[in-house]
């Protein structure tokens, strides 16, 4: 079994930038989990996807 990731870079941080990640689990299929992932900096949102 494979692993797909989906995600999307749309800002930069700059540098010294605190950066945090929520994962949140939005899926269960058998063995098979999906998560959403939220990333960004003290200023806005600097990624998303699915994993």
């Amino acid at each position: 079994m494979g692993t797909h990731v989906d995600l999307s870079h749309v800002a930069a941080t700059p540098v010294g930038m605190r950066v945090t990640a929520q994962v949140k689990l939005v899926a269960v299929e058998d063995r098979k989990l999906r998560f959403k992932v939220e990333c960004r900096d003290e200023k806005e949102i600097i990624g998303t996807g699915f994993h």
